[in-house]
């Protein structure tokens, strides 16, 4: 009994109750929480099935209210396998990562920015970037009609992307 009594007085969010201290996203989060992508993707009312890493998706799904509907977030097991397959030839920058995408009718792609995945990813002409920032780009898939005639021009960068410039050829 002590010891389930200390366990629930250490816990977050029962010591957040007990101290009277509501538990803030700041405490909750850890360094990797995407607090940053998820507050730009609200501002800029991103919507949309999306491939996302899945330890983001998550907090994605939850941050956006459920407009933004990751690939596959952490409840895999009941994910289609088709899906979770789809997931990890993305993820894994497979040959046919943009045949899988437009069958899985995703609109934009969450990625890690300093992922190998992320350079192969960007450096198509079907995708533009659209938000970045030191941990993350948001990639949007144009439609094949607009591959013929260029990608769209890429949306004003944001402070954090003014200071951390994503060079898609290194």
């Amino acid at each position: 009994v002590a010891a389930i009594f200390l366990a629930l007085v250490w816990a977050p969010a029962s010591h957040a109750v007990l101290a009277d201290r509501p538990l803030t996203l700041a405490r909750a989060a850890n360094s990797e929480t995407p607090i940053l992508l998820a507050e730009e993707l609200n501002n800029r009312q991103f919507e949309g099935k999306v491939f996302a890493p899945l330890a983001w998706a998550d907090y994605l799904l939850w941050s956006s209210e459920g407009r933004l509907r990751p690939l596959v977030y952490s409840h895999v097991h009941l994910v289609d396998p088709s899906a979770w397959s789809d997931y990890r030839q993305i993820d894994g920058g497979a040959a046919g990562w943009l045949r899988i995408a437009d069958r899985a009718e995703l609109r934009y792609l969450i990625l890690r920015r300093q992922d190998e995945t992320a350079r192969l990813i960007v450096s198509h002409p079907r995708t533009v970037i659209r938000y970045q920032d030191q941990q993350s780009l948001v990639v949007e898939l144009l439609p094949p009609a607009e591959e013929a005639a260029g990608p769209a021009a890429p949306v004003a960068p944001t402070q954090a992307e003014a200071v951390s410039g994503f060079d898609a050829g290194a």
